[in-house]
Order: C-alpha cells, then structure tokens, then sequence
C-alpha cells in the first residue's frame, strides 16, 4: 500500500498528479516494500484482520510519518544551522580575543 497523499498539485476545483508525483508512486509500489510514512508491504491476512477495510492509516504507521523529509528541506535546514554555527564561532572567537586568548 502506498500513501500518496502527499503527492498532488493543489487545484482550486480539483487536484492534479504532475509526471514526477505518478513517478514516485509508481516507484514506491514497485520496490515492494516498506518505506516508513510512504508505504508499507502486507499481506491477505493483515488485511482480514482489518476487515477487509483499506484506509491506509490502518497499516502506515502514523509515527514515521514525519522521517522521511524533502531533500530541499533538509537543504535548507542544513544551511540555516550552518550560518548560526559560523555566528556563534564568530562570537566565540571575539569574546576569547577580548579575554586575551590570542591565536
């Protein structure tokens, strides 16, 4: 089963699927699987056990949902953190400069 929620170009009558997103759900189903927040792999029996009922959150467990992050989000997060380090280095720096700790 494959979550595909998060896979859609927002429509104000109607939501479309791009190239890319029926590309990466296509992917996920063929790797065949578990992919923690995306998709998981069962079984006939897991899904007797449910009543034969498919909604995905029934099977996805919802707290890996947030594991799996945009590459462009880690991108961004990763450059904010490394401009606040390259700041408290500077700060560091000048206050051991000021208390005479000279390189």
């Amino acid at each position: 089963m494959v979550d595909a929620s998060r896979y859609f170009i927002y429509g104000r009558a109607q939501n479309a699927l791009s190239r890319e997103h029926i590309d990466a759900i296509v992917d996920l189903y063929k790797m065949r699987h578990s992919v923690p927040g995306r998709a998981v792999l069962t079984d006939a029996v897991d899904i007797a056990e449910h009543g034969y009922n498919l909604n995905i959150s029934l099977y996805l467990d919802e707290s890996q949902e947030n594991v799996v992050k945009d590459a462009a989000e880690v991108i961004r997060e990763r450059e904010k953190l490394k401009t606040t380090l390259d700041a408290l280095d500077s700060q560091i720096t000048q206050t051991l400069i000021a208390l005479g700790y000279n390189e």
